[in-house]
């Protein structure tokens, strides 16, 4: 998370509601770029996975054994 809050100039120590109102969307997509899940305005409009509660270690592991991963897109707007 502190990478992500980092990219849009917001501290580590600024909370939850800070985070929302920068990061709008974020967007859990495979291998090929479809959009498995979208999370946008507090809830699910599309799927049940968060792109910011994605594993990545455990995505990259996957695809080390030839699996398929998804991969986390957060929007920002400002």
């Amino acid at each position: 998370m502190q990478g992500i809050l980092a990219a849009t100039e917001i501290t580590a120590s600024e909370d939850a509601e800070i985070y929302a109102q920068f990061i709008t969307e974020e967007l859990v997509v495979d291998e090929k770029g479809n959009v498995v899940s979208i999370f946008k305005d507090q809830k699910f409009e599309k799927g049940d996975l968060r792109a910011f509660d994605l594993d990545l270690k455990t995505e990259l592991f996957k695809k080390s054994q030839g699996k398929s991963i998804c991969r986390p897109v957060h929007r920002t707007y400002r």
